[in-house]
């Protein structure tokens, strides 16, 4: 028989998943360590991590490991139920259902603990608790997997689900898109949202949604800018200015990357093409941008690079070779404050994802391709969070360059099978 080095990854990928990243409430750790496949112990990085505190942040979490575990929650924990709805349409396989169940009712376990502060709050659980951090993002993945798992929910589930998703997307309209980012206030990006609403006129029938929808879409900000980054018309220079200043040089280049933000820009895109939302065409060109300049950051090995320079005058990307910062204290929250050669398993297979789903709707832009080619090229080894490949992370931050990635893997295994499903067995041998 003829042996198929993907499938054998995600018999594996899966397994590891199994045993290391699942919480005992069915939730998806966010990162681990590589090294044992555990999360960070308590006490790991001691005073390493200063750089990263803000005013109040003590209140959301007791040790770092606490944030690593839980950062990326929603969309790790989404990101795994869909892998499994996809797994189960390529192979019956009534496990991936028990999965996907034990998946769902993690996203419910938390959603509940969370409405003690508010209907449709959703936050990220540091240590475990309620805290005061969210991010839009984690609701994008979250309401993907749910909406995924609809079609194989029981009736009391598929109201719960329905009734989830409502409350969620209601409390964005209540707060009019703005909620603080680990400290700081944030009005999030408008564009991101017409997607919350269409999804729910669509499984609820209530006016308001459709309203709000209709509402956005008026909007010049919501037509004109991206879900994850800026101007539709100024890609790729205006997803090189976060964080603001911080990297320009004189000689007119701004360092930064950001493939990740092709597959969150598609999730958000996902609904008004699925459910044959008004101002199809441009949903479409969104996100046949935002897979263009993605792409530009996915290199001959299939691993993103994590930045590059772009230069402002010539509109030209070039690799970045030196390092420009490294963990300094920085005044508001920044993942990785450190700018250099470094590579990303992370965000290539969630790049992957995207690449693969584009082809349903922009069959001509070679997607399907580049999926399964980023796939071929990802083991374990390479779905970390930071590819330290020139080893030039300080000592601080070598923990990022074995930061076993939640999101890797989920969105690996989210591709793989999708393709399966899609378009059989040896889907990613055709090219």
């Amino acid at each position: 028989m003829k042996k198929n080095l993907l499938n054998d990854r995600a018999e594996e990928f899966e397994c590891d998943v199994e045993k290391s990243l699942v919480d005992e409430h069915g939730l998806l750790y966010s990162l681990i360590d590589i090294n044992t496949m555990r999360p960070f112990p308590r006490g790991y990085f001691g005073d390493k991590i200063d750089f990263y505190r803000y005013p109040g942040w003590q209140n959301d979490y007791n040790d770092f490991t606490d944030l690593l575990q839980y950062e990326n929650v929603g969309m790790v924990t989404g990101a795994y139920l869909c892998a499994q709805v996809w797994k189960h349409r390529a192979t019956k396989d009534p496990e991936s259902l028990e999965k996907a169940y034990r998946s769902f009712r993690g996203i419910k376990t938390l959603f509940d603990m969370c409405q003690a502060r508010e209907s449709g709050y959703y936050c990220k659980p540091y240590g475990w608790k309620l805290t005061d951090q969210l991010s839009s993002d984690q609701y994008v993945y979250s309401l993907t997997g749910l909406a995924a798992f609809l079609q194989y929910a029981a009736p009391g589930e598929r109201r719960e689900i329905i009734a989830m998703i409502e409350a969620m997307v209601d409390w964005w309209i209540r707060r009019k898109y703005a909620y603080p980012y680990f400290g700081a206030p944030l009005n999030w990006p408008l564009a991101r949202f017409p997607g919350f609403s269409w999804l729910a006129w669509h499984l609820t029938g209530a006016q308001r949604f459709r309203d709000e929808f209709d509402r956005l879409c008026a909007l010049d900000e919501v037509r004109a800018k991206m879900p994850f980054g800026g101007s539709i018309e100024d890609l790729p220079q205006s997803l090189f200015q976060w964080p603001p200043q911080d990297f320009e040089t004189a000689d007119g280049r701004v360092a930064g990357m950001s493939p990740e933000s092709t597959e969150s820009t598609f999730l958000s895109h996902f609904p008004l093409l699925e459910y044959d939302a008004p101002h199809r065409d441009l949903w479409l060109e969104k996100t046949r941008r935002s897979y263009q300049y993605g792409l530009a950051g996915i290199g001959a090995d299939g691993l993103a690079i994590h930045q590059q320079w772009f230069d402002l005058k010539t509109k030209t990307l070039t690799p970045l070779e030196d390092v420009l910062r490294d963990g300094s204290k920085h005044p508001h929250w920044h993942f990785l404050g450190f700018v250099g050669p470094l590579k990303t398993g992370m965000q290539a297979t969630m790049f992957a994802r995207a690449a693969l789903a584009t082809h349903v709707f922009l069959p001509e832009i070679g997607g399907r391709q580049t999926a399964a080619r980023i796939l071929r090229a990802i083991g374990k080894n390479e779905l970390l969070w930071a590819v330290d490949y020139r080893n030039v992370l300080p000592d601080e931050m070598k923990w990022a360059g074995h930061s076993y990635s939640g999101d890797a893997v989920t969105h690996w295994l989210w591709t793989y099978w999708e393709g399966r499903a899609k378009y059989g067995m040896d889907w990613h041998e055709r090219f």
